[in-house]
């Protein structure tokens, strides 16, 4: 079977992140101890992942269940889902969620500019720069 980068990602963090799927770990934002450097250096490989899927847009809920199927994985648990039907359909799963944080992005970006235009004082360039 062909997987993506993406899917791989994903196996990868499931044999790396099995603790984070409960409410119950014992490592949460407000009390993680980060005592030694293979804590520090575990948490760093946590942020590489997290960097991977960051544009995705995930709330809460959405990422608990990804966290899920991490810790399935890792923990050797049955799949819930058929990775060959579901593994295909990331990329545009993914695609779709980071074109629509851009669009979102884009409308707070142009609402800045032109905010930044209507300030006394402000040139607005051919270009569409603002300049103050």
């Amino acid at each position: 079977m062909k997987f993506d980068r993406l899917v791989l990602l994903l196996l990868f963090l499931g044999c790396v992140l099995p603790a984070c799927a409960t409410e119950s770990s014992p490592a949460t934002r407000q009390d993680s101890d980060l005592a030694t450097d293979e804590l520090k250096t575990l948490y760093a490989l946590g942020l590489v992942m997290g960097q991977n899927v960051e544009g995705a847009g995930l709330t809460e809920e959405e990422l608990a269940t990804v966290l899920i199927g991490f810790s399935d994985v890792a923990m050797g648990r049955e799949a819930q889902v058929d990775l060959e039907q579901y593994g295909p359909m990331l990329s545009a799963f993914m695609q779709a969620r980071i074109e629509a944080a851009a669009a979102g992005e884009l409308v707070e970006a142009t609402a800045f500019v032109e905010a930044q235009a209507a300030l006394d004082g402000a040139i607005v360039a051919d270009s569409g720069n603002v300049i103050q």
